[in-house]
């Protein structure tokens, strides 16, 4: 199994428990209607260039139109990093020197798919926004995607910032919008950069900072442990199961 597919394996399965959490949440009684976020999260596998699902296949001629987005709002998937954000928009500001190249659309179809699946996510959610994403299967959903993206635009920004550099050598006198394009550029590679040493920084502490957690956790419950023979009481509710399954299909 090749790099490319694990990544798509790991997303899916962030989005899947995002999901999943979100349909615990939310009460039976009240509308959950995905839809509009199954739109988004299949315009995003298509931006970090994965194959479409059958439900991508399904939700793309289900919806073809897309709702009203509001891109300059900062959503839950860059609200960690809001640095990488600016820089991508800012660097939009340029579209009319680089715009037409392929690796500064890619970099605009990345962000602007992660954006906008954030934007889904907080109207799916309505009023119960908050207590979804600090949900911790939610959370690992939001990270998974922001790492990803970032990946994405890092590699694109590298490959435009190498191609410019190479046209500035040739020039005499390089263009001042030019220029200017050149400093969005590697603007957006450092925070792209910054922001994933962060997280490879993040993830080497995480598995001691479980392991802390986990025995804090079994040393404050071991005295409430039920004793053999005793009946537990608080046993996990499954109230949703039936709604859950549908919503995952």
């Amino acid at each position: 199994m090749n790099a490319s597919t694990m990544q798509e394996q790991e997303l899916n399965r962030a989005y899947e428990g995002m999901l999943a959490a979100a349909v615990d949440i939310i009460p039976a009684g009240e509308p959950c209607d995905f839809s509009d976020l199954h739109l988004q999260f299949a315009v995003l596998r298509d931006a970090l260039g994965h194959a479409p699902t059958e439900r991508d296949l399904l939700i793309r001629s289900e919806l073809a139109a897309q709702r009203g987005i509001f891109i300059d709002e900062i959503t839950p998937i860059w609200s960690e990093t809001p640095e990488v954000a600016k820089a991508v928009k800012d660097l939009s500001r340029h579209a009319s020197v680089i715009g037409h190249v392929p690796a500064v659309q890619k970099i605009g179809y990345a962000y602007e798919s992660a954006q906008n699946l954030g934007v889904s996510m907080k109207r799916a959610f309505g009023k119960h926004y908050e207590r979804v994403t600090s949900h911790p299967r939610v959370q690992t959903f939001l990270r998974t995607v922001r790492d990803f993206v970032t990946r994405h635009i890092a590699s694109a920004a590298r490959g435009l910032q190498f191609t410019l550099n190479g046209v500035e050598s040739r020039m005499a006198s390089i263009p001042r919008d030019l220029a200017q394009a050149l400093e969005g550029v590697q603007e957006v590679l450092k925070q792209a950069d910054t922001a994933l040493e962060a997280t490879a920084m993040t993830s080497i502490s995480a598995p001691f900072s479980r392991t802390a957690q986990a025995a804090h956790l079994r040393s404050s419950t071991s005295s409430d442990a039920p004793q053999q023979g005793q009946a537990s009481s608080g046993a996990p509710s499954h109230r949703r199961a039936d709604q859950r399954a549908a919503t995952l299909r």
